[in-house]
């Protein structure tokens, strides 16, 4: 994360596949929640994570569910 000057003030994950790592993000939204929703084209799945960093959940996605198998963006 990145103050409005542009300063890092916090980095998030790492590249794995562990709840809260990342494989390859494509897309990402702020929900009206608060939450940071993640798509990962590596891991094939959603993350959401709180305003701390925090991961909360994710929803798996495998070569069935989309047209590739990876999820492209998110939209919220």
């Amino acid at each position: 994360m990145f103050d409005e000057d542009g300063n890092r003030e916090a980095t998030w994950g790492g590249f794995g596949r562990a709840a809260g790592e990342l494989d390859t993000p494509l897309g990402m939204s702020v929900g009206y929640d608060g939450l940071l929703y993640v798509a990962e084209g590596g891991n094939q799945r959603v993350q959401w994570f709180d305003a701390e960093g925090n991961v909360l959940g994710s929803l798996s996605l495998d070569s069935t569910d989309t047209p590739g198998g990876i999820p492209a963006d998110v939209g919220i």
